[in-house]
């Protein structure tokens, strides 16, 4: 249980080193509007990934009582959940020896319209949904956790990406000025590097 513990917690950290739309929305949020107006914003966002695991593990109980987790549907899902990650981790990499313009979102002031967005921008992002299936598929195919260790290594994951989120907005300003710096460039390859290296363990398993 512990080690879903950590996991959750290092894989939540490295999600919150993603300089993408997300990060840029809550950032921006904070600093157009307020503090108040861009946790509107992100509550939508820790909503839909909360839906996404909900579904997501509920199909792996269903998995554990009538399919088996080496089956070649369950491997292929690793394979492509694999590969998207594996690419986000090679865009983050090559993104960093190009000059890139940050991600400007269309924003409102207006509380439901904020929450809707996030959302949608979590849960429309296929990034997102590949990322939770590569997670819990690969969760069970290299460490074989339990539906407990999974349902704990997932909250403690969200709840990594909460309180980082939190820290996004609460500190906007300061971080608005760190992404502009050489420190944007840093953050991007560390970003690559954790989620290259996942995602060729990923397709790993599904071998």
């Amino acid at each position: 249980m512990f080690q879903a513990i950590i996991a959750g917690i290092f894989l939540g950290l490295g999600l919150g080193l993603i300089t993408g739309p997300i990060f840029f929305a809550l950032v921006q949020t904070s600093i157009q509007y307020s503090r108040k107006k861009a946790i509107h914003l992100g509550a939508g966002i820790w909503l839909s990934d909360v839906l996404y695991v909900s579904i997501l593990l509920f199909f792996s109980s269903y998995i554990d009582e009538s399919l088996h987790w080496d089956h070649p549907i369950i491997r292929i899902l690793s394979l492509i959940g694999g590969a998207v990650i594996m690419s986000v981790g090679i865009h983050f990499l090559v993104q960093r020896f190009r000059r890139s313009k940050d991600k400007v979102i269309p924003l409102s002031g207006n509380s439901f319209l904020l929450f809707s967005k996030g959302f949608a921008i979590n849960t429309f992002n296929p990034f997102t949904l590949f990322f939770w299936i590569g997670l819990i598929t690969g969760s069970k195919l290299g460490a074989d956790y339990s539906f407990q260790q999974l349902l704990v290594l997932c909250f403690m994951l969200i709840l990594t990406i909460i309180v980082g989120d939190n820290i996004k907005i609460y500190y906007a300003e300061r971080i608005g000025h760190i992404i502009h710096s050489k420190w944007k460039n840093r953050l991007e390859t560390l970003t690559g590097l954790i989620f290259l290296g996942f995602g060729i363990y990923l397709i790993y398993l599904a071998f």
